[in-house]
């Protein structure tokens, strides 16, 4: 019995000094630390965003799927505002709506990819969801919205066309 608690007791000392250790080690290294922290917080929110179905894509990378992909462009802003400014060939589908256009919607080729926007993003991903929902898998959302297509001085179009 007093071997067993000389050795647990060596045990818990050893653990100790690991522990110290570390704590210096991320002391001294605290931007190493943060720079991990980050890289990891950045991996899971990208593999939770591709686990959803539902990718966040730049301007730059919108103009790739719809010159390269024919993707399909859906502005789920108001009337008021897609008549204000809108990406070229983009179909109205109001968020307010939304899902009275559910007849209109599924007559969308389910194969290709639909490119979702609105004003900053957080709409247009509500919607992603109610299309993946109803079967759609290629979904895209444009990150930041017409916000970012408009700084990225990409063109938009002005009326109801």
């Amino acid at each position: 019995v007093i071997i067993e608690k000389k050795i647990f007791w060596k045990q818990l000392n050893i653990f100790l000094i690991i522990i110290i250790m570390l704590v210096d080690f991320l002391k001294e290294q605290i931007f190493l630390v943060i720079v991990f922290v980050g890289s990891f917080a950045a991996f899971v929110y990208l593999t939770l965003q591709k686990l959803s179905g539902i990718l966040e894509v730049s301007p730059a990378e919108a103009t790739n799927l719809i010159n390269r992909q024919d993707a399909v462009i859906i502005d789920v802003r108001s009337f008021d505002e897609f008549v204000k400014g809108h990406l070229p060939n983009a179909k109205n589908f109001p968020a307010e709506t939304f899902l009275q256009d559910v007849d209109k919607i599924r007559e969308l080729q389910k194969d290709k990819p639909l490119l979702l926007y609105c004003t900053s993003g957080l709409r247009s991903q509500r919607a992603a969801k109610e299309l993946k929902n109803l079967g759609f898998t290629l979904l895209h959302n444009l990150a930041d919205g017409i916000n970012a297509w408009i700084n990225a001085n990409y063109p938009i179009i002005k009326g109801k066309k």
